[in-house]
């Protein structure tokens, strides 16, 4: 079993690649409006792909029924989708749409990095590798997040100081993650109901997808072509 020391070190290598991705917004053809274009769809495909092949089958395997998965689905797309119907209410507000998107991303990135930390703690009350591994393969995963923060955030024309301020939280988030659970082991007894808040995630990101990221990759794909 890892020391404690060990496991937050190597949460905080595995958040840090939260920052690598954000870095990647600096490529030169960052702004044109196809290159942002694909970064919303490859968020979006991310977003969709950890939902299906991750958040969700983790559920079952913790003994959710179909219920309630489709319960904790429903509760995460009905927030976005309330939002959405809050801001359409409000147009006059000076907050941009394409503003309340990069917060809504962010936001459910952040509630997603949370459980991730806690994930390398978990991994080793088994043994030393399994928490290595774990961290390694969440610090890769951690590479696109980091983009995903980046490319919704510029392209609802935030400064750098903002769109930075979005990622290291985001970054932070994971490793919070990690010292919580690692300050109080007895949560992970929990596990049932960090399951379920991962299903909430799981509707945000699908919901984010479908109401935001696709159609605003498609809006700058016809700008492209006039």
């Amino acid at each position: 079993m890892l020391t404690g020391d060990w496991i937050l070190a190597a949460s905080l290598i595995a958040s840090g690649l939260t920052l690598v991705g954000g870095l990647l917004m600096y490529l030169p053809r960052a702004q044109n409006p196809r290159f942002r274009a694909a970064n919303l769809l490859i968020a979006a495909v991310a977003m969709v792909s950890v939902s299906l092949f991750q958040l969700i089958p983790s559920s079952f395997e913790l003994g959710f029924n179909l219920g309630q998965v489709a319960l904790g689905l429903g509760i995460g797309f009905a927030v976005v989708a309330s939002i959405e119907l809050v801001a359409k209410a409000f147009k006059s507000s000076q907050v941009r749409p394409e503003a309340s998107s990069a917060l809504i991303v962010a936001f459910a990135l952040i509630l997603h990095n949370l459980p991730e930390g806690a994930a390398t703690v978990s991994a080793a009350q088994v043994d030393a590798n399994s928490a290595l591994f774990t961290s390694a393969a969440i610090g890769l995963h951690n590479i696109p997040e980091g983009l995903t923060i980046a490319a919704v955030a510029l392209a609802a024309n935030f400064s750098q100081a903002r769109i930075w301020l979005l990622i290291t939280i985001s970054a932070l988030a994971e490793a919070a993650g990690t010292v919580l659970i690692w300050i109080n082991r007895d949560l992970l007894a929990l596990e049932r109901q960090t399951g379920f808040v991962l299903l909430v995630v799981a509707g945000l990101m699908i919901a984010i997808s479908s109401i935001e990221l696709i159609p605003k990759a498609l809006k700058h794909l016809r700008v492209t072509q006039r």
